[in-house]
């Protein structure tokens, strides 16, 4: 007996509910303390879903809908005052009821402030609040009133509010005016004007035990980094899996560079010291050279991405002990893929896991099933929280673009013009917009020309500049700018063909006709054209 009151003591003690009157604004700053955001990954180490939740006990156990944690192998939550832990264990769930229990890890026996239930009958017309994280503006705070009270089957009663209910505010307390839980926010209808809905607090008594380890927040064998390759933006190291007989490197990697036009290949080469993927122990300098991939090893068999896309794909090792910690990880000796003393170390604990961009990564999960206008929703969270990702807007340009929307895609490659003015995929993207939707060629010789300017040894950027200046009749200009392209990237059949149509032109008659036929031949006798252009032209 003496046990059971001293729980209650405590319990009372770190609740967030007073017994006395307080004011609104109070009881927002005291109940926010036990709210907080969740943030899920996948067994591929991708952002994978966001949500809102709330401790209901002072030990760590928190409540948030079924579907925030659902197919996730690995969580995290992040408090108020921004420190995270990690989700271990599922206690009890409701698919139907979309209501799910979790405990964290507390190895400290801290104690946490938590949100009361209340167990008295609604009315309709009582107002309420919603504390939550709304498209990633944490502790946002809306008010309404319970405007329907529905028996419906699975959630035994929904609470139909008026408070808006936005995506990251699914598993957010909906609470009455003494501060105590009514309801959880499950769902909207898109539809609907202030259609607004949560299940019913009590049904977080009525949940079926699960006990359910997640994955790879008990795994040491699994670590989520989700890194941004420094040289190239669109690759992201995702997650590194320590296997007994191999170690497994998680990328993935997002076109959004016109330059490739609408499919790009990607491959990694086997079996060449120069260009294979290793990862160096910068401990001992030991090099692990990578044993195969998912995608393919050269450009003939190279996996396809296209613009807007993006991509998983697996690069395999020899096992990797996982006392390694700093390491350069590097596709050869001069690729742009490479990721230069990499600390490992701080990514052994999910709870460390930076989530200030955690819309933008979701976003490029978004992009595998070609869910542009979500992926772009997040997008303009991310950038509205932090202004100086010139990537995120790079992106949404890309998504615009896609959408046939030319107008925003100007807007938003010039913004990320704007904050990183020496990339030159942004300028490569701005000229794509202005040569082919606006026919401004003067806008455009001048975003291809920053592009050289910014990376001058770039072909494909040279041979795009050639074909402004023969819309312009600059012949002499278009073929020196072929000849640079052809030097940086040899000759094929493509830009022969083109450098020869300038030479007629300026009168060359025999330099047309040398790269004719030179064409011709590396088109295997295939172009059809060319061999026309021949017989008429050249003796």
């Amino acid at each position: 007996m003496k046990k059971s009151i001293l729980t209650l003591f405590l319990l009372t003690a770190v609740s967030v509910i007073s017994l006395g009157q307080v004011s609104f604004k109070d009881l927002i700053a005291t109940n926010e303390k036990a709210v907080f955001s969740v943030f899920t990954y996948d067994d591929f180490g991708v952002p994978s879903g966001s949500g809102t939740g709330f401790f209901i006990s002072s030990n760590g156990t928190g409540i948030t809908n079924f579907h925030v944690l659902k197919g996730a192998s690995t969580a995290i939550i992040k408090l108020n005052d921004k420190t995270t832990y990690k989700i271990t264990q599922i206690l009890e769930s409701n698919q139907d009821a979309d209501l799910i229990k979790f405990k964290i890890e507390n190895t400290d026996g801290k104690i946490f402030p938590l949100l009361t239930i209340k167990t008295t009958e609604l009315q309709k017309g009582e107002k309420i609040f919603v504390i939550g994280n709304p498209h990633g503006f944490e502790s946002s705070v809306s008010e309404g009133i319970v405007s329907s009270l529905r028996e419906t089957e699975g959630y035994e009663q929904v609470i139909q509010i008026t408070a808006p209910i936005s995506p990251g505010s699914s598993g957010s307390p909906v609470m009455t005016m003494d501060g105590k839980v009514i309801g959880v926010a499950t769902f909207q209808y898109t539809e609907g004007q202030n259609l607004n809905f949560a299940v019913a607090s009590k049904m977080i008594s009525k949940l079926n035990v699960q006990n359910k380890k997640l994955t790879s927040n008990t795994s040491t064998n699994f670590i989520v980094i989700n890194e941004q390759c420094k040289e190239n933006s669109e690759l992201i190291l995702n997650s590194i899996d320590y296997q007994i007989d191999k170690t497994i490197l998680n990328f993935s990697f997002t076109n959004v560079s016109m330059g490739y036009g609408e499919h790009l290949l990607i491959w990694t080469q086997l079996n060449t010291k120069d260009k294979t993927f290793y990862i160096q122990d910068l401990n001992t300098m030991e090099k692990y050279f990578t044993t195969g991939s998912t995608i393919g090893t050269s450009r003939e068999n190279g996996t396809q991405v296209a613009l807007g896309e993006t991509k998983r794909f697996k690069i395999y090792f020899p096992p990797i002990p996982k006392t390694v910690s700093k390491v350069n990880i590097m596709e050869g000796i001069s690729s742009s893929w490479s990721f230069l003393n990499l600390d490992l170390s701080k990514f052994h604990n999910i709870e460390n896991q930076q989530t200030t961009d955690y819309s933008r990564q979701f976003a490029l999960t978004k992009l595998e099933t070609k869910d542009y206008n979500e992926a772009k929703l997040l997008l303009s969270e991310n950038v509205e929280n932090n202004k100086a990702d010139h990537d995120a807007y790079n992106i949404m340009g890309i998504i615009s673009y896609i959408l046939d929307n030319n107008y925003d895609a100007l807007q938003y490659f010039t913004k990320a013009i704007e904050l990183n003015p020496t990339n030159d995929i942004y300028y490569f993207n701005r000229y794509t917009v202005y040569y082919r939707q606006k026919r401004d060629f003067e806008k455009a010789l001048e975003d291809i020309s920053y592009a050289i300017r910014n990376r001058p040894n770039q072909g494909d950027y040279y041979q795009h500049r050639a074909f402004v200046y023969m819309a312009q009749k600059e012949w002499k200009k278009a073929a020196t700018d072929f000849d640079i392209a052809i030097n940086l990237m040899g000759e094929n059949a493509y830009l022969l063909k083109y450098r020869g149509n300038c030479k007629t032109w300026l009168e060359d008659f025999t330099g047309a006709c040398r790269d004719w036929k030179d064409a011709y031949k590396l088109s295997n006798y295939s172009d059809t054209q060319l061999k026309d252009w021949i017989s008429k032209n050249c003796k």
